[in-house]
């Protein structure tokens, strides 16, 4: 079975990671069981997703690895060992985080490696990905 399947007709979970994941949830809601790990783990958020964490940001608006990584870990477990994740706001700064997910965690679209691609577009020079950090 492939991430999004559904199993009986249930809906299966979708990881969304970002700063505020409610709107990334509410779209996925119609064919995946959000669980979400934002920054705020706020009313709106817990209504429409299955499972909220909050994360608690660095002074500039980060993710803590420290955090993070335990994170995902126990969202992995908590799935039975596999899931779909998507990301959304957050990863811009940190995107080599996205290159050292736990096994058993599939990321939906774009990786690490379109980041660094962005990031030597012409005009995109002021966009500074931490890649090399």
């Amino acid at each position: 079975m492939h991430a999004g399947e559904r199993r009986g007709g249930a809906r299966p979970p979708l990881l969304i990671v970002a700063r505020s994941g409610r709107s990334l949830a509410q779209c996925a809601s119609n064919r995946w069981t959000p669980w979400v790990l934002d920054f705020f783990a706020d009313e709106d958020t817990r209504e429409v997703a299955g499972w909220v964490d909050r994360l608690h940001p660095q002074p500039d608006w980060s993710f803590d690895i420290g955090e993070l990584e335990p994170a995902l870990e126990a969202a992995c477990e908590r799935a039975g060992g596999e899931l779909a994740m998507v990301i959304g706001a957050g990863f811009e700064q940190q995107a080599r985080l996205l290159a050292c997910l736990p096994p058993g965690l599939h990321l939906l679209g774009s990786g690490a490696g379109a980041f660094s691609r962005i990031d030597g577009i012409p005009g995109r020079a002021g966009l500074r990905l931490g890649l090399n950090a």
